[in-house]
């Protein structure tokens, strides 16, 4: 299929957002504070900073906390890591959850140190800000926000694809808002829209300057697509602004032939990726403290257990989940200034389970020479040692032990059994091999804890001998 240069632009601009990582300074950002003025507050992190309740470094104040030690722990930057290491502190550092002494730390990450809660991001510097009814200050995020702007501006056709409840539709209202239109936003579910040519034209004809958009068009049939694109050229004579949302990407819909490549060149190359919020954790406190203000009071606040435990959460049903979540939360603790756990959060959060018999299978070469996702986007190791070693031991291990995490000491003596290697230079080789892995696709199957890294023990993995 060819795609237009707007298309390709549209794209790169996108991609570049994780092309080159280094280009993302390491930040830190508040997520629970006694003082609820430092909520949100970034903290740009420099090469060494040390955290204790009198240091300054991260902003006058911000670490004045009984709960935390006077020499708490320390953050390094060591090439493409951040470290975190504790100094003895009293009560102790945390990262997701888990008490530890070193820690190397990813984005999205839960850096806890007294009643100080932070979430790990790496950023570029932006002053796009998001409105105040689709509130977020991850890059990712912001990045959309900026680009919508541009299409936006000229009534273009958008399309925005992502998972479900990642807000498609409040940000097809921000567009319908930022244009400026005198009509209302129409939203039509592509599986219900009218057989008929024209009744379809007359109810677009009736909406005048509006904005339409309409939801799931991975849904609809080839025949209803043929004529959507006749609509859209009439759309076009009406002045109002076309939003299509997708579940699925849509170039890789059309590829699969589910999907008119002529209804996508419609659009041009302003097609937009929501991510979900698992990709932007650092928006999940934000998002979370918003919903609460909006179903409570304007000054309640959330509990620091209960944050965490928000942040950590995978969220399949992403913003209108946590929305949902919130909402019951409100009600259990009506009338506090504080919102709290409660004993039916945890069945709350439980996503529907999936079984593991049935689930796409993730498949690994027995010796780390390839590892294949479940969507079949494979990745040959044979070339690069250190990642195929690495990876072999964690399938071993998984095959051996399944659910026994592996330390950094224990994956390093075992990809490399027979060689003398020092050991603060081999944990920073596996440190980089699993970080690696993670960035080819393993995110999904590559877990962590507080006593190490493993193949997820839930998850369906075929272990295969063919090259």
């Amino acid at each position: 299929m060819e795609v237009s240069p707007a298309a390709r632009n549209a794209t790169a601009t996108l991609a570049s957002v994780s092309d080159n990582p280094t280009e993302r300074p390491w930040s830190l950002v508040v997520a629970h504070h006694p003082q609820p003025e430092h909520f949100g507050q970034r903290c740009a992190l420099p090469n060494h900073v040390s955290l204790g309740r009198n240091e300054n470094q991260l902003g006058a104040g911000l670490l004045l906390d009984q709960n935390v030690s006077r020499r708490h722990a320390e953050l390094a930057i060591d090439g493409d890591q951040l470290i975190v290491t504790d100094l003895g502190s009293h009560n102790g550092t945390f990262v997701n959850g888990n008490r530890i002494q070193q820690s190397a730390l990813a984005s999205g990450d839960v850096l806890e140190i007294g009643r100080l809660l932070f979430v790990v991001d790496r950023a570029r510097p932006t002053t796009e800000r998001a409105p105040s009814e689709l509130p977020g200050i991850s890059e990712p995020y912001l990045r959309v926000i900026s680009l919508l702007r541009r299409p936006a501006t000229r009534g273009a056709p958008v399309v925005l694809w992502g998972e479900t409840g990642t807000g498609k539709a409040r940000l097809a209202q921000f567009v319908h808002d930022h244009r400026g239109s005198r009509g209302n936003v129409t939203v039509m579910r592509a599986s219900t829209l009218p057989k008929r040519f024209d009744e379809i034209t007359a109810m677009l004809e009736r909406l005048g300057e509006g904005t339409v958009l309409i939801k799931n068009l991975d849904e609809a049939d080839l025949e209803t697509q043929r004529w959507l694109v006749e609509c859209l050229d009439r759309a076009g004579s009406n002045r109002q602004q076309i939003i299509a949302s997708f579940q699925e990407d849509p170039d890789a819909l059309v590829q699969l032939g589910r999907l008119r490549g002529e209804l996508m060149h419609r659009f041009g190359g302003w097609r937009f990726r929501v991510p979900p919020l698992r990709e932007r954790r650092v928006d999940i406190p934000v998002l979370a403290q918003a919903f609460a203000r909006r179903f409570s009071a304007a000054h309640v606040t959330i509990d620091q257990g209960l944050m965490r435990r928000l942040i950590l959460h995978d969220w399949p049903g992403n913003v209108r989940e946590l929305e949902a979540i919130i909402e019951r939360v409100a009600a259990q603790c009506e009338g506090r200034s504080t919102l709290e756990s409660f004993p039916e959060l945890g069945e709350l959060l439980s996503a529907p389970s999936v079984s593991v018999a049935s689930a796409p299978a993730h498949r690994v070469h027995r010796d780390g020479q390839w590892y294949c996702g479940p969507e079949g986007e494979l990745f040959r190791l044979g070339s690069r040692k250190t990642l195929a070693r690495v990876l072999a031991v964690l399938v071993e291990s998984y095959e051996q032990n399944r659910g026994t995490p592996l330390s950094i000491g224990t994956l390093l003596s075992k990809a490399w059994p027979n060689e003398r290697i020092n050991q603060r230079s081999g944990a920073n080789r596996v440190y980089v091999a699993l970080t690696t892995l993670r960035k080819l696709g393993l995110r999904d199957l590559l877990v962590r804890n507080g006593d190490g890294y493993m193949l997820d023990p839930d998850v369906r993995l075929q272990i295969e001998d063919a090259p």
